[in-house]
Formats: structure tokens, sequence, C-alpha cells
């Protein structure tokens, strides 16, 4: 009785201090590669973007709105293809311009509390998950006249179970919300260069 006592204060304790979790990432796509930031680059442009960001995922979510300005704004800057990024309003959008519209969704605040619940009192002994959807648009105007959209979906999944914790340092929301962030970044870069948009006069 007496270690068993032991060893259930000793599991009580893991669950406490090891964050038993993973966080792994699977979706629709399409997906981008950090390779599609590399290419030939021909005319060099002064662009604008802006960016609708709705939270329908509340307390809890992996990333916010300066997230996803970043990946944007890094991903831009990077390819090489323009010579200023800028953040704007959408009313202050200039000839050359990008829009972004990014909703951020996923299991209900209720079911997450409930899922996670049954991990505690079971410690994390039985496995319990909940997911985060990304769904992304872009928008190019082009003197006022939309010449581009694309769309990317992205879905990540918390995965709350003990031997979480080994994989842990690894896969979880700063590695894998990173990737969700830049995916769809990188996917969109590929299509302007796939248009060649920066060669519209």
């Amino acid at each position: 009785m007496k270690n068993m006592k032991k060893y259930c204060l000793a599991m009580l304790g893991l669950a406490l201090w090891l964050p038993g979790c993973a966080t792994v990432t699977s979706g629709a796509g399409p997906h981008g590669r950090e390779s599609d930031l590399s290419g030939p680059v021909q005319t060099r442009r002064d662009v604008t973007f802006s960016v609708d960001f709705q939270d329908d995922y509340g307390p809890e979510a992996w990333f916010d709105e300066e997230d996803i300005i970043m990946a944007i704004r890094e991903g831009f800057e990077r390819s090489g293809l323009f010579r200023r990024v800028s953040l704007v309003p959408p009313g202050q959008a200039s000839a050359r311009h990008y829009h972004f519209r990014v909703n951020m969704s996923g299991t209900p605040m209720n079911e997450r509390m409930g899922w996670s619940y049954l991990s505690g009192i079971t410690l994390m002994c039985i496995p319990t998950w909940y997911s985060l959807h990304l769904d992304w648009s872009m928008s190019y105007l082009h003197q006022g006249q939309e010449v581009l959209a694309a769309s990317s979906h992205q879905k990540g999944t918390d995965i709350l179970w003990l031997p979480g914790a080994v994989t842990w340092p690894f896969l979880n929301h700063w590695t894998v919300g990173k990737g969700m962030c830049r995916r769809p970044v990188y996917y969109f870069i590929s299509q302007i260069r796939e248009k060649q948009l920066n060669e519209l006069p």
C-alpha cells in the first residue's frame, strides 16, 4: 500500500510538472515551403499590406494578430520581391496592395475545458485532444482591382497525454504554430512569383 501511495504521488507530480502535451499539425493546405522564398527577381516593387484578423478561438490561443503580421512581413521581405513592405489600414492601400484575411477557430472553450479536466483527473494516462484552425485568404489589388485571390487552411492539434512530455520540447505551440503562420505566406509568395504580379505595369 505504501508503495502504491508513492507511485500515485510520483505520477501526480509528473503530471503537474511535465508538460504532457504534444502539438501536431495537419490540414488541407495548400502549404508552401521555405524554398518558395527564393527565385529570380526582375522587378522589385514597393507594396502595402493589410490584415483582417478574427479570433474565434478565445483564451489560450497559440498566437495573435502580431504573430500573423510578423510572419507576412518577414516572408515578404525575405523573398526579395519587394523594395519596401508597409503595413497600412485597408483604407490606405497603395496601387499595389495585398490584403489578408485570417480567421482563427477551433474546439470550443467549454469542450477544451472538459478534455483538460478529463486529462487532469486521469493524470494524463488517457489521451485527449483539441484543435485549432487557421483559415487564410490573400487578395492582391492592382490599381484598386483584384487580380489574384488565394487561400490556405492550417490545422493544429494539442494531444494531452503523458508520453507527450518527451516530444513537447520539439512539438509545441511555438514550433508548430510558427509553421502554421509561415507556410501560407510561403505559398502566397509562390503564387506571386508564378503569376508574375511584379511585372504588371
